[in-house]
């Protein structure tokens, strides 16, 4: 753990840090509402860090900011996450240039997306409590966002965990334990979803999705990561009856309006199951 000393005027609202690809380490400190932003440099990731340069500009008041630094590039990203007062949550993403010689910053808008922490009209996160990015060993970027109170089962915290819509093959590998599948209740991945990871596929009753957030007959289209001997069956009927389609592959997706193999499965999903090969 390192401490970092900082004037005692100055407030600490949110802290970001990335290994650059230099192999240096920067550490951003935001002010209240994230202004300003102050930067810090270290050859270590445990410090010591000194101040190399401030930046004050307009920008969101973020309850989390985080930095990425994007693979192959070395480009510097801020990611800031927050909830703008009529219970939407947003993510905002700003290339980032830090000279190193302490010259001021630039911060430059590189695009937003809005979040849906809502589902069934149950709050399952607020952009305005904790929230953090993960960059995984395929390169995939995930964002997790938590909610204010312990509403979750036993009076847990519930977690959130947002994935990009085009997943990395590489992301699947030999262990079944990579696998997951999701599917949407609208086409082109949009409205609700449901996100079935192989290790969590007993915790909810996928036999009718009736029970399983209300997903009866209401699916689609799907993404999904399946490595080799493991597919996802669909079925039309619950209990695993009826008409069924198989999903297979890594890194696929599908819009069941368009997709050649899986059209005319617009709303008549039931059940649905993971299946191993022996």
């Amino acid at each position: 753990m390192y401490t970092l000393l900082r004037p005692t005027t100055a407030d600490s609202g949110n802290v970001g840090w990335a290994q650059l690809s230099n192999g240096s380490y920067l550490m951003m400190v935001g002010g209240f509402d994230s202004q300003p932003l102050d930067f810090y440099t270290s050859s270590s990731a445990t410090g010591p860090y000194s101040f190399l340069s401030r930046w004050q500009g307009s920008f969101k008041a973020f309850q989390n900011t985080n930095l990425v630094t994007e693979c192959g590039t070395g480009n510097l990203y801020l990611i800031g996450s927050y909830e703008n007062g009529a219970s939407e949550d947003w993510l905002e993403t700003y290339a980032l240039n830090v000279p190193a010689n302490g010259a001021t910053p630039t911060v430059t808008p590189a695009g937003r997306r809005h979040m849906v922490c809502t589902l069934m009209t149950r709050r399952q996160c607020d952009f305005d409590a904790a929230g953090g990015s993960y960059v995984s060993p395929a390169h995939e970027i995930f964002f997790y966002s938590t909610e204010h109170a312990h509403n979750g089962p036993d009076g847990t915290v519930k977690l959130t965990e947002f994935r990009t819509i085009n997943p990395n093959p590489q992301s699947c590998n030999s262990a079944l334990g990579s696998a997951w599948v999701e599917l949407f209740e609208d086409s082109n991945f949009e409205g609700d979803s449901l996100m079935i990871d192989y290790s969590d596929q007993f915790r909810e009753d996928y036999s009718d999705y009736t029970k399983v957030e209300r997903f009866g007959d209401r699916v689609s289209s799907a993404r999904w990561c399946l490595p080799e001997k493991l597919s996802y069956k669909l079925y039309q009927d619950d209990n695993f009856r009826g008409t069924t389609k198989t999903l297979t592959g890594v890194g696929e997706d599908a819009d069941f309006d368009r997709s050649p193999g899986i059209t005319a499965w617009t709303d008549k999903v039931s059940s649905s199951q993971y299946v191993r090969e022996r």
